[in-house]
């Protein structure tokens, strides 16, 4: 299932350091996304079956906010002009020529120097400095205590502790959605996109 209109879409996303890790080593294909106000009501009647959404035992398809199937998220990280970055820009320079100029607070954290530099928010990435493209491959909405071992690892987790990958898992939840107020006892209602990386 392509997005509206039968046509490929791209959208941005944002993932932490850690997150963007876990993509590049390919521990990760999976994300869940809190559903927000706008769509809450519809989804608690909605179900998700063969990448539709039936509704009221009538089908519809329905594009969520990243996406559907085979839609791309080209993903938002930290990042700051490197010393290879030109002082002044040539008029009409593609972004994507100057990607090799780009850090990458991920790649420095792994080396423990991220702060070595002043990093730009992830939200101020522009798409021609984004080096991870995904293409959807399902999406489907459910509680957030309905993951699954197996789809707890394909979040991403480093199983490292004696505790279960889903409340390790848990944990990383509350880590980041708790204080917004969805934490894991809240059980809120989230979207859960599978993907694969590609390339650009």
């Amino acid at each position: 299932m392509r997005g509206e209109g039968g046509q490929m879409k791209e959208r941005p996303i944002i993932f932490n350091g850690e997150m963007v890790r876990a993509i590049l080593d390919g521990r990760k294909s999976q994300t869940r996304r809190i559903v927000n106000e706008k769509w809450r009501p519809l989804v608690e009647e909605v179900l998700g079956v063969n990448g539709k959404w039936v509704f009221d035992t009538m089908e519809y398809d329905l594009t969520t906010p990243y996406g559907a199937i085979g839609d791309r998220l080209w993903v938002r990280e930290a990042w700051a002009k490197g010393d290879g970055f030109p002082k002044k820009l040539k008029m009409f320079t593609p972004l994507r020529e100057l990607r090799d100029a780009i850090e990458y607070r991920a790649d420095w954290a792994e080396m423990g120097k991220e702060d070595e530099i002043r990093w730009s928010p992830s939200i101020f990435m522009l798409r021609g400095y984004s080096r991870i493209t995904l293409e959807i491959t399902d999406i489907r909405v459910e509680r957030v205590q309905e993951i699954s071992v197996e789809d707890a690892l394909a979040e991403g987790i480093v199983h490292r502790t004696m505790n279960c990958p889903r409340m390790e898992f848990a944990q990383l939840w509350d880590s980041i959605n708790a204080k917004r107020g969805y934490g894991w006892d809240e059980n809120p209602w989230v979207w859960v996109i599978e993907f694969k990386k590609v390339g650009d």
